[in-house]
């Protein structure tokens, strides 16, 4: 027996995109700000990708908690600014991270 719901109970599936950081040497300026391009209101998740200046070490800004990084909406900034933030004396205070002419990562968004 098959039934029908007239009801949508299910989650809404949601939609992706990627947006790449540019450059950020993180050792000078531990806070940039990225346009996602998509307003805040809808942000469901997402997860910020760090590479290294040799391009052979990948993680997650905030796999350490606050202290390595995260990344927030800033009231403010604009409705889809992203702001991400490098920990004060943390992982990525360190010169694998300070090249300023580099494509430092992306952000994973699901909205």
């Amino acid at each position: 027996m098959k039934i029908h719901s007239q009801y949508n109970l299910g989650p809404k599936p949601a939609k992706r995109v990627e947006v790449a950081i540019g450059n950020w040497d993180m050792v000078a300026l531990s806070l940039k700000h990225i346009d996602v391009g998509i307003n805040y209101t809808v942000w469901k998740s997402w997860h910020v990708l760090i590479r290294n200046d040799t391009d052979d070490v990948y993680t997650a800004l905030g796999i350490n908690g606050k202290t390595s990084g995260h990344a927030e909406h800033t009231s403010g900034r604009g409705d889809t600014i992203m702001s991400l933030y490098r920990g004060v004396g943390g992982m990525y205070n360190h010169v694998d991270y300070d090249t300023a002419v580099f494509e430092r990562g992306v952000i994973v968004l699901e909205y």
